[in-house]
């Protein structure tokens, strides 16, 4: 004769609540092994801990247990090869996001640092930059207003996740180009890892003549007529993050 386990044993050995349990039995993917019909008292056979373990993963991955009816054969047996092949498609989809969380963290990490040795400098210093590559948005720059920038900068945020499939970059700001002699131009960007034809603007490697700014909004016509080539303005945040703080870097890139 099989033994039984309690619910009690049940909760012990796999830390779920009764409320699992009953939840399990209403929706048809558990039901008890044996039920005492004089006291109603639920019993469950070892067995039944494999499924479990299964449920409880399955419930970790966001699998949602509603969908198991679909599982079950004309016999009532249910299929859990097939829930796995969903499980480990959910799963990938979830490590991909993982990994590009972490480096987007890391990237943060990265950002604050070198805003701590820059922010409290109150000298122009030259910095050695690689090849950028921006996704970008038209700015109409000829009356700035931050809450233009707020606006835009949504749409282009749009615009980075259905083109890159994320919508999050560390790196962001205004981007002046000097087109031609009597013409500049002014773009909202966000830095992407890729260049993509006719989507993102590329500046160039080289030395850029920078400086930290809080009064962006009163210089930014200086700014924008001073641009040789380009102009990168990057929005920088420090590691104590404050709403009322705006610092922005302008890296000028220095001609030959």
């Amino acid at each position: 004769m099989e033994q039984y386990i309690s619910v009690g044993e049940v909760c012990k050995l796999t830390g779920l609540s009764v409320g699992s349990l009953r939840y399990y039995e209403k929706l048809g993917i558990l039901k008890p092994a044996h039920i005492n019909e004089n006291t109603n008292y639920r019993y469950y056979a070892h067995r039944q801990l494999f499924l479990l373990d299964f449920i409880s993963i399955c419930v970790d991955m966001d699998i949602p247990l509603k969908e198991f009816k679909g599982h079950f054969d004309e016999n009532g047996s249910l299929n859990l090869e097939t829930i796995l092949d969903k499980g480990i498609e959910i799963a990938k989809l979830k490590q991909k996001k993982v990994k590009h969380q972490l480096n987007l963290m890391e990237s943060m990490a990265i950002h604050l640092e070198e805003t701590e040795n820059i922010i409290k400098s109150t000298n122009v210093y030259s910095k050695t930059l690689k090849k950028r590559h921006f996704i970008y948005i038209d700015f109409p720059f000829s009356s700035f207003r931050l809450g233009d920038y707020e606006k835009l900068r949504s749409e282009l945020i749009q615009k980075q996740q259905i083109l890159f499939s994320t919508s999050t970059s560390v790196e962001e700001g205004i981007l002046f180009r000097k087109v031609c002699k009597n013409e500049i131009k002014g773009y909202l960007f966000l830095e992407v890892g890729k260049s993509v034809k006719n989507v993102t603007i590329s500046v160039p490697s080289g030395v850029f003549s920078s400086f930290v700014t809080n009064r962006f909004t009163e210089n930014f016509q200086e700014i924008k007529d001073s641009t040789t080539s380009f102009t990168v303005c990057r929005f920088i945040n420090q590691k104590i993050y404050s709403d009322t703080d705006m610092n922005i870097e302008i890296q000028r890139e220095i001609s030959d």
